[in-house]
């Protein structure tokens, strides 16, 4: 199985492709969703949910139907995943930071800072699961 909250290389592309041909009503979609983690920081599950969903939108606005088919098809999987390891304000704190990361370079069009904070979102996410999964 692959790491914790990657499949891989997939969200990365996705991030670089929205970057690149992201409309701006497909990434202004990625913002609500942005939005929504903000707003349900305190709201785990919601947070969470959002956080899905801001991932599906970052893939619609990859234009790829492939990619976005390939994402959807772990996105059970991964919400569990996601939702075991975002367990404090600390984390939802440092994952909405890595979302916004993301969002700000797809605003800018930038697809290598786009690829570059997916990357670092899903490294920063299979360390903070490694570590609970560790502790359990």
């Amino acid at each position: 199985l692959w790491p914790p909250g990657r499949f891989p290389g997939s969200r990365v592309q996705a991030a670089r492709l929205a970057a690149m041909l992201g409309t701006p009503e497909a990434i202004a979609e990625v913002g609500r969703h942005l939005e929504t983690m903000a707003d349900t920081m305190e709201d785990y599950k919601a947070f969470v949910a959002a956080d899905m969903r801001f991932h599906q939108a970052v893939a619609a606005a990859a234009q790829n139907t492939l990619l976005a088919d390939l994402l959807q098809t772990v996105r059970s999987l991964l919400r569990v995943w996601v939702e075991r390891a975002l367990n404090n304000a600390d984390q939802a704190q440092r994952t909405l930071a890595e979302h916004q990361a993301v969002y700000d370079a797809l605003i800018a069009g930038n697809r290598d800072q786009a690829a570059a904070a997916m990357n670092t979102h899903m490294d920063s996410a299979a360390k903070r699961l490694t570590s609970f999964l560790a502790a359990s």
